[in-house]
């Protein structure tokens, strides 16, 4: 799954210095979500710290936040469906509420294509 830079970075930062390069960590796993010494979190302690930054509760609902703002965003549903590991109509039966947003924004945008002012051709300012 592609990352933004942002993101590689900071994992990347994460895993050279807790590893300090082992590509098999210390332990023999590579956990990023992992305390010093490389055991991993409990996923209620991620919970629980994603809660006190408003951020949905669980890896699932994360999930799930990530998907409806991509769909937010126009992204195509079968890239969406990709990211999810999961089938596109089913993806796009799970978030078929945030299509109604979109409906708006599809009728507003047949509305300026249809009834907007023609343009302008532009002004010849050259002088004779």
């Amino acid at each position: 799954m592609a990352l933004p830079p942002s993101v590689l970075a900071v994992l990347k930062h994460e895993y050279l210095t807790r590893y300090e390069g082992n590509p098999i960590g210390l332990h023999g796993d590579d956990y990023i979500c992992a305390w010093d010494d490389g055991r991993p979190f409990d996923p209620q302690y991620i919970s629980h710290k994603f809660s006190k930054l408003g951020i949905p509760p669980t890896f699932h609902g994360l999930r799930h936040s990530h998907d409806t703002m991509l769909f937010k965003h126009n992204v195509d549903p079968n890239l969406v469906a990709d990211r999810a590991g999961r089938d596109v109509t089913l993806t796009q039966k799970i978030y078929e509420h945030v299509l109604p947003d979109q409906q708006d924004g599809i009728a507003q945008l047949i509305e300026n294509i249809l009834f907007a002012p023609p343009e302008k051709p532009p002004e010849n300012n050259q002088t004779k």
